[in-house]
């Protein structure tokens, strides 16, 4: 049994330091002692950008990108059955995030934004496919209060959809060569986005093994998460691939990728776990616990019986839902995970210091504080 309370004391976390072994951040680790960490979980350091700034940043990287998705998209689809699906997700899909890492990295190794352009649009069809073979396995008709694809369109549209999407992305191929890319940059462009892919689909699998489970042990969901954004870490080195990186520098980036890619992962639990999307009940009947409960479950086997009652029941009730979120308070789930999280975001920061102190590199900094302060502040 885990000890809840200890997370912060001048004894380590015997979780937060097990964990961090097992998805291979540090071998050991021990937990600083202060109990906070600042107004809203900030570092103390002045921020590189405003959220206002990063925000429009990322959208300006972005807008070309997703311009030529959306195109790409529509490309070639004559079926009046298929067209109107592939439109809506033209105009429902906003995924800028992917082109503007893959530039920003380019640019933090000195290339130049304009050379990611193309396989940022292959990250953009990939992913969006993923995510509609994502609302499938999870027989989700909507998320964040909108109806997905599988929701307005039915299950089969929804697939040949993302089968479709996915296919798109490869076409991509023929604008890089077109663009007189470096066929061995390509090749190994190619090679690490199919692992990262790879990676992503066994940490999918390993998610349906978990549903509705509280036996799952915290380490392996751990891993899992660690995975569930392994693009992240492909979209980082091929920028910067593209922007003749060093070997150190592609490395480097890489492992940005993955901890940038980490602390989504852990913001979309909180984000489920405080139902703030309403989701939650969704998730708990259909999907695998966020980590949070999890962490509630294994506090006390008066939580974990608690929790179990409402796995049982056929229908989750608003009630249910704010039992198990009280639940997850009272274990302080979310200081331990705070703290996950804030030394993750260091180590990435750290990963950084291998490049020069360029534009991007500061805005890679201030993008990866952000996602930080995203996930303390859903656990104030």
């Amino acid at each position: 049994m885990i000890e809840p309370r200890n997370f912060f004391g001048e004894k380590p976390c015997r979780f937060y330091r097990t964990v961090l072994s097992e998805v291979n951040l540090e071998k050991k680790i021990i937990v600083e002692t202060e109990k906070t960490i600042g107004a809203e979980g900030m570092i103390k350091e002045k921020r590189k950008y405003s959220d206002g700034e990063l925000r429009s940043l990322i959208e300006d990287i972005g807008r070309k990108p997703l311009e030529l998705f959306g195109q790409e998209a529509v490309s070639g689809v004559s079926s009046s059955e298929l067209l109107p699906v592939l439109k809506s997700v033209k105009s429902g899909w906003k995924d800028i995030f992917r082109p503007a890492l893959a530039a920003l990295s380019c640019e933090a190794v000195g290339g130049s934004r304009g050379a990611t352009e193309c396989t940022g649009v292959m990250f953009t069809l990939t992913a969006a496919g993923i995510a509609i073979h994502d609302d499938i396995i999870d027989k989700s008709l909507s998320q964040g209060f909108k109806v997905t694809v599988v929701g307005s369109h039915g299950l089969e549209k929804a697939l040949l959809c993302g089968d479709l999407l996915i296919v798109k992305s490869m076409n991509i191929v023929k604008e890089m060569i077109r663009g007189h890319i470096d066929p061995w940059k390509i090749a190994t462009i190619l090679d690490i986005y199919g692992n990262s892919l790879v990676e992503l689909c066994e940490a999918e699998l390993a998610e349906i093994s978990f549903r509705c489970r509280l036996d799952i042990d915290l380490q392996t969901y751990l891993k899992s998460l660690w995975s569930k954004n392994a693009d992240l870490v492909a979209v980082a080195k091929t920028g910067a691939i593209l922007g003749n990186g060093s070997e150190t520098e592609i490395q480097a980036l890489g492992e940005y990728g993955r901890r940038l890619g980490f602390l989504l992962g852990i913001s979309d639990d909180l984000t489920d776990s405080l139902n703030s999307m309403g989701n939650l009940a969704q998730r708990i009947k259909l999907e695998s616990l966020p980590l949070p409960i999890l962490y509630a479950a294994k506090s006390s086997k008066d939580s974990r019986a608690r929790i179990e009652y409402v796995l049982k029941k056929p229908h989750v009730t608003s009630m249910d839902v704010k039992e198990i979120m009280q639940l997850c308070f009272e274990a302080e789930a979310f200081d331990c995970i705070r703290g996950i999280a804030r030394y993750t975001m260091k180590k990435g920061i750290d990963s950084l210091k291998n490049l020069k102190a360029t534009r991007s590199q500061k805005i890679l900094v201030s993008l990866i504080e952000r996602s930080f302060r995203d996930v303390a502040h859903k656990c104030l």
